[in-house]
C-alpha cells in the first residue's frame, strides 16, 4: 500500500481549519498475477542441446515471483544414466525479476546421435515465493509439452565400394554395412543385386538379391555375405551391383550406398588330342583328329595345329598343316580331318607328328594339356611284316601307376595273332625285382591280334609320396624265331621309358593365424613340409603388412631362404615383435613362402604353399585422470581450466565423456555438460575449460564434481587414479547495506510509524539479518511499546531492532514504534545506526549507515469559552 497525506492550504484568513484537518488515501491494488507457460507445446531441434520455453505473467508484479518448474517423462527419458538420456530433468527454480512480464526458460536437450521417434516430455508450473502470494497463481497453461524433434538421421556406407572375388566359391563375399548412428528400434534393410553382366537373376553365377539384412536396437554394423555360384565354364570376369533399395529404406534412414562386385573367373581350360596315336592306312583319304577340351567356354575357341615331319612329308605323303580349327561355345570335343595322300611307291611305316599351338589363345587361361601332340602313322601294305616301337621316347606320371607302351605292326597286318615279348631293363630307375621301388622289370608279352596295326602293353610302377627326379630305364623286344622271316624289327627297336615325378607337395604355416602379445617380443613361427625330397628345396619366406602393422614400426622381419634339406619335413624360425607403449588396434601382417625354382631338380613337381596372418595383440592399456584432484576458483574470474593425463598414446583419436554432479552447486552456477574432450593421435595431455556463471549473489562457496564417465570409455581405456575433481566456487558476490535516503525520514506522530528502509547492494541466497540502534536526539525513547498520554518522557520504543533481509530480497523495512502522547510538543527526532559488529562475514555498511527520523507532533491545542 501506498500512503498519501493531505493537508489544505490556509489561503482564506476568515477560514480555521477544524479536526479532522488530514486524510489517508489507501490504494488497493486489484491486479492479480497469473503464471502460464507461453505456449502449449514447445519444439525443439535434438541437436540444438536446449529448448528454451517461455514463461509468461498476465501483468507485471512490483516484486520478484519466484517460480518452480518440474519436468515429467512421457516417451523422452529424464534417466540419470547418460547414455538413455533424452533432457536435463531439473526441477527448475527460477526467478521473475519486479516489473518483467516473461523470463526464458533452458532446458537442457541430450544429443544422443540416436535416430529415434521424436519424444515429449512434460513441464508443469509452480508459483513458491512472493511478497503478493495471495494474489499470484498458475493459470490454465500451467504445464506444456516439449516435443525433441530427433535430427539423427542414418546414412549408410558399404564397405568395400568395390569387391572382388574368386568364382570358385571358398570366400563368399562380405560386405560390411555400417550405419552412421545407432537406431533406438530394430531395422531391417533390404538390398538389392543388380546384374552387369552376370546371370544372378537365374541364381548362375551367385546367389541373387533381394537380401534382408537385420540390424537390432543400438547395432551399427552388419555384414552381408554374398555366396557366389562356381561353373566350370571359361568366362570373362563379371560383375554385378549391390545396393539398399530405396523404396524400401526406412523413415529414418536418409540415404543409399552401394558396391561393385567382380567375380574373377577361376576356371581354366586345356585343349588335348583325344588320342596320342592315329593309324591311318595310305589308301585311305583321310585321318580323323579328335580335340577335347576340359570344360565349355562361354565363346567360340580358335586352335592352332602344327604338323611336322617325321619320315612322311608334308604335302607329299599328307596335307601339312598348320590348321585353324573352331570349338563352337559350349562344347568340349571337336573332330576334324588331315588329307593323306596314296602314291605308288613301296615304302615302310610312315609318320607325321601333330601339336597343338597356343598362338590363337584369346585367354591366358586357356593351356595346352599333356596330351598336347599326337603321331599320324601311315601304314604301307608292300614288303614283310615290321615291329617297332611307337616312339623312341615314352612317358608316364608317376602317379598313374601304369606305364603304357606301343608297339607298331608296318607294311599290313596279319591273319593271325602276332606275340613279340618286351623287355623293360634299368638306367638309372630301379626296377621292383631286385628289391627296387620304381617299377616292375618283368618281360611282357605284346600280342597283335589278327588285322590289327598297333599293340599296347602295361608295365606297372610304384607311385611313392617321396619329391625325385626324373626316372628312366630302357625297353626292347624280340620276335619268335618262327616267324622271323615274315616279321622283321624295325628301325626303332629300342625305347627309353621316364617316369615322370608329379607329387604334389605344400610347404606350409603349422598354423593359419599365429597370436602373439606386444610384449613377448619374440614368435616362433613352425613350418612344415608335407612331403619328403631326394633334393634340398629352399623356400623364400617373406612379410606382407596388411594395412595394420607395419614392418618398421611393429616388427622385425626383412626376408629369409629357408632350405628344407633332403629328407627334412618341419622347421622353425623367429619374428620379432615390437614394443610401442601405444594403444592401438590390433594389428596384423601376413607371411608368404614361395619355393626357389632354382631349387627343384625336376620342373613337373609341384610344390604349393599357404600364407599364415600373424596377429600382434595390443598390451598397453590407457588409464585417463585428472592433472589434479581439487581446483578452486572465483566466481567471477572466468571459466575453470582442467587437465586431463593419458598414461601412455594412442594411435586414433579417442573421446573422453565429463559428466557434471552437483554437490552445493547447480546447474545455474556452472556449464553442466556433458564435455566431450578429444585426444588426438598421440597426444597424453588435453586442457579444457568449464564456464562458471556469475550471477551477483551473496552465498556460501559451492562445489561441484567433475567425473569421467566409465560408461563411455572404449576399451582398453580404464579410469586412473583420479577420475573425478572437485571444484570449489568461491563466491566474489559481497553485500553492503545502507539507508535508502541519506540522512533523514519523518512520520506523523498520531499517524503510525515510520518506515526507514535499509538496502542491500545485492541479493543474498541466505536470509541475513542487521542490528540497528536507535538512540535518542531529543526524542525521549521508552524501553517498552506502551505509552502514557500526557507525557513528555515516552515518545519513541528505544534499543536494537533485528532487520531480517528475506534470501533474494534487496530492501527490508524498520518497524520502529512511535507513541502519541497528546501533549503539544516540538518535532522530535532519533538517531538509526547500524551496528557493524552484527554484520555478516561478507556484509559491510557504507555510507548513508546512520539515519535521522523525526517525529511530526500532531497534538494541537484548541481554545474556546465555555459557551
Amino acid at each position: 500500500q501506498d500512503i498519501f497525506t493531505y493537508f489544505p492550504s490556509d489561503s482564506n484568513t476568515q477560514s480555521l481549519i477544524g479536526s479532522p484537518n488530514k486524510a489517508e488515501v489507501i490504494i488497493i491494488d486489484n491486479d492479480d498475477v497469473v503464471v502460464n507457460f507461453g505456449q502449449t507445446t514447445f519444439k525443439v531441434i535434438e541437436g540444438s542441446q536446449k529448448a528454451e520455453v517461455e514463461i509468461h505473467l498476465s501483468n507485471p508484479s512490483s516484486t520478484d515471483i519466484i517460480v518452480l518448474v518440474r519436468s515429467h517423462d512421457i516417451d523422452a527419458n529424464s534417466n540419470d544414466i547418460e547414455v538413455y538420456k533424452d533432457y536435463g530433468s531439473g526441477p527448475y527454480i527460477r526467478t521473475i525479476p519486479a516489473r518483467i512480464d516473461r523470463i526464458s526458460l533452458n532446458i537442457p536437450i541430450i544429443d544422443d546421435h540416436i535416430s529415434e521417434a521424436n519424444e515429449t516430455f512434460l513441464l508443469t508450473v509452480h508459483v513458491i515465493d512472493s511478497l503478493i502470494w495471495r494474489r499470484t497463481s498458475v493459470g490454465d497453461r500451467n504445464q506444456t509439452n516439449v516435443m525433441i524433434i530427433d535430427d539423427d538421421p542414418i546414412t549408410i556406407r558399404f564397405e568395400p565400394t568395390t569387391y572382388s572375388v574368386y568364382e570358385d566359391g571358398r570366400l563368399p563375399v562380405p560386405i560390411v554395412i555400417t550405419f552412421s548412428n545407432p537406431s533406438s528400434t530394430d531395422i531391417t534393410l533390404q538390398i538389392l543385386s543388380i546384374d552387369i553382366s552376370t546371370t544372378g537373376v537365374n541364381n548362375s553365377d551367385y546367389i541373387s538379391g533381394p537380401y534382408h539384412l537385420f540390424f537390432p536396437a543400438g547395432r551399427t554394423k552388419e555384414i552381408l555375405v554374398i555366396s557366389i555360384i562356381n561353373d566350370n565354364t571359361l568366362e570373362v570376369d563379371e560383375s554385378f551391383i549391390v545396393r539398399t533399395n530405396l523404396t524400401a529404406l526406412p523413415s529414418n534412414v536418409g540415404t543409399e550406398d552401394q558396391t561393385s562386385i567382380t567375380i574373377t573367373d577361376n576356371d581354366t581350360l586345356t585343349i588335348n588330342f583325344g588320342n596320342t596315336n592315329y593309324f591311318v592306312n595310305e589308301n585311305n583319304v583321310s585321318i580323323q583328329i579328335t580335340l577335347q577340351l576340359s570344360n565349355p567356354s562361354s565363346h567360340n575357341i580358335t586352335v592352332q595345329i602344327d604338323s611336322f615331319d617325321a619320315n612322311a612329308t608334308g604335302d607329299v605323303d599328307f596335307a601339312a598343316g598348320p590348321y585353324d580349327i573352331t570349338v563352337p561355345a559350349g562344347d568340349t570335343e571337336v573332330n576334324f580331318s588331315i588329307p593323306v595322300h596314296n602314291d605308288t611307291l613301296l615304302e615302310g611305316t610312315e609318320s607325321f607328328n601333330i601339336s597343338i599351338t597356343s598362338r590363337l589363345f584369346e585367354s591366358d587361361r586357356i593351356f595346352i594339356g599333356n596330351q598336347n601332340s599326337a603321331v599320324v602313322i601311315i601304314n604301307d601294305t608292300s614288303g614283310p611284316l615290321v615291329v617297332e616301337f611307337l616312339q623312341r621316347i615314352f612317358e608316364h606320371e608317376e602317379s598313374s601307376e601304369q606305364f603304357s607302351v606301343t608297339l607298331l605292326l608296318g607294311r599290313g597286318t596279319s591273319v593271325s595273332d602276332i606275340t613279340v615279348t618286351v623287355y623293360p631293363f634299368d638306367q638309372i630307375s630301379i626296377s621292383a625285382e631286385g628289391g627296387g621301388i620304381d617299377y616292375n622289370s618283368t618281360p611282357i608279352n605284346a600280342t597283335f591280334t589278327a588285322g590289327t596295326v598297333n599293340t599296347t602293353v602295361t608295365i606297372p610302377i610304384t607311385k611313392d609320396d617321396i619329391l625325385e627326379q626324373w626316372e628312366t630305364f630302357n625297353l626292347n623286344f624280340t620276335i619268335p624265331e618262327s616267324i622271323s622271316d615274315v616279321v622283321i624289327a624295325g628301325n626303332q627297336a629300342t625305347a627309353i621309358g621316364i617316369i615322370i615325378d608329379t607329387t604334389n607337395a605344400i610347404i606350409s604355416f603349422n598354423q593359419s593365424l599365429y597370436s602373439v602379445v606386444e610384449d613377448d617380443v619374440v614368435l616362433q613361427i613352425g613350418i612344415n613340409f608335407s612331403n619328403k625330397a631326394v633334393f634340398d628345396v629352399t623356400v623364400l619366406i617373406n612379410a606382407i603388412d596388411i594395412g595394420s602393422a607395419s614392418s618398421e614400426m611393429d616388427y622385425t622381419f626383412g626376408g629369409i631362404n629357408h632350405t628344407f634339406v633332403a629328407g627334412a619335413t618341419s622347421s622353425v624360425f623367429n619374428v620379432s615383435t615390437h614394443i610401442d607403449n601405444l594403444l592401438e588396434k590390433n594389428e596384423s601382417y601376413v607371411l608368404t613362402a614361395a619355393v626357389n625354382p632354382a631349387s627343384l631338380v625336376n620342373s613337373s613337381v609341384h610344390i604349393s604353399t599357404r600364407n599364415t596372418t600373424v596377429l600382434i595383440i595390443d598390451d598397453d592399456p590407457i588409464n585417463v585422470t585428472f592433472s589434479e584432484s581439487l581446483y578452486h576458483t572465483t566466481e567471477d574470474v572466468g571459466p575453470i581450466r582442467f587437465a586431463l593425463n593419458f598414461t601412455n598414446p594412442a594411435a586414433f583419436d579417442i573421446n573422453i565423456t565429463i559428466t557434471t554432479a552437483d554437490l552445493s552447486a547447480t546447474g545455474d552456477d556452472f556449464d553442466t555438460g556433458p564435455h566431450v574432450i578429444k585426444f588426438a593421435s598421440k597426444v597424453t595431455e588435453v586442457a579444457f575449460n568449464v564456464s562458471v556463471n556469475p550471477d551477483n549473489i551473496l552465498e556460501i562457496d559451492e562445489k561441484l564434481t567433475l567425473i569421467i564417465d566409465q560408461s563411455l570409455l572404449i576399451q582398453q581405456v580404464f579410469l586412473g587414479s583420479i577420475s573425478e575433481a572437485t571444484v570449489t566456487i568461491i563466491d566474489d558476490d559481497p553485500v553492503t547495506v545502507n539507508f535508502s535516503q541519506s540522512t533523514t525520514y519523518s512520520v506523523g506522530e498520531g499517524v503510525g510509524q515510520p518506515l526507514p528502509v535499509l538496502v542491500f547492494s545485492n541479493p543474498s541466497s541466505f536470509d541475513i539479518t542487521i542490528q540497528v540502534m536507535a538512540t535518542d536526539i531529543t526524542a525521549v525513547g521508552v524501553s517498552s511499546t506502551k505509552c502514557a498520554v500526557f507525557s513528555s518522557e515516552n515518545d519513541y520504543a528505544m534499543g536494537l531492532y533485528n532487520i531480517t533481509f528475506i534470501a533474494m530480497m534487496n530492501e527490508s523495512s524498520i518497524d520502529i514504534h512511535v507513541c502519541n502522547d497528546q501533549l503539544l510538543e516540538g518535532n522530535e527526532t532519533v538517531h538509526l545506526s547500524v551496528i557493524s559488529s552484527s554484520l555478516h562475514d561478507n556484509v559491510t555498511s557504507v555510507i548513508p549507515d546512520n539515519a535521522t527520523v523525526t517525529i511530526i507532533d500532531n497534538d494541537p491545542i484548541t481554545i474556546s469559552f465555555n459557551q
